[in-house]
């Protein structure tokens, strides 16, 4: 869909305005190492997701599905916002 050359520079040329708009704001370089970390860990979490709905996608069970989308929603959840979940009780 959005695989052509025109496409692809014009995300790089508003990904490159957008960073030197950051420095100019917070008055400090663009932290380049910790970006390539955000993005290795989004694309972890992009495989794990591919890979759980692979699961449902070569089951002969289609009755998975409801149970599927509110795993995928619940780990989603849970791993984009842990605070938000009630914690545990402990144990007396």
């Amino acid at each position: 869909m959005y695989d052509d050359p025109t496409t692809k520079e014009l995300g790089v040329h508003e990904l490159y305005e957008a960073i030197e708009f950051m420095e100019r704001q917070f008055g400090r370089p663009f932290d380049w190492e910790a970006f390539r970390e955000h993005l290795r860990a989004t694309n972890k979490v992009n495989r794990e997701e591919l890979e759980r709905w692979d699961i449902y996608a070569r089951t002969d069970n289609g009755c998975l599905n409801p149970v599927l989308q509110g795993l995928s929603a619940f780990t989603s959840t849970s791993r984009a916002a842990p605070n938000i979940l009630p914690k545990p009780r402990p144990s007396c």
